[in-house]
């Protein structure tokens, strides 16, 4: 019998970050981290991709600004054969 495939994905880092005005925000090389039954890291076999939401205006944004007090949602697609999911990290910005 053939053991069942489980894929999992998780944020690499925190969920929520919080930022001083100024403070220079930096992506992970690997935002996101996929495993394969816990264990196999399969990250850079699968697709994954990012938008970034600036709250104050609910606008897609390319960056993070941090040179003014805001939030951003950042929200990760992962496709990786059958499975997909979707994940997201948020970054608040405050004086």
């Amino acid at each position: 019998t053939k053991t069942p495939v489980i894929i999992t994905s998780s944020i690499n880092g925190e969920s929520v970050i919080s930022l001083k005005i100024g403070d220079v925000y930096t992506e992970p090389i690997n935002p996101i981290i996929v495993l394969e039954n816990g264990l196999s890291d399969i990250t850079n076999s699968c697709s994954i991709t990012s938008s970034i939401l600036r709250k104050s205006d609910n606008q897609i944004s390319n960056i993070v600004d941090t040179s003014k007090a805001d939030s951003y949602l950042i929200t990760y697609t992962i496709n990786c054969e059958q499975y997909t999911n979707t994940l997201s990290k948020t970054i608040n910005i405050t004086e």
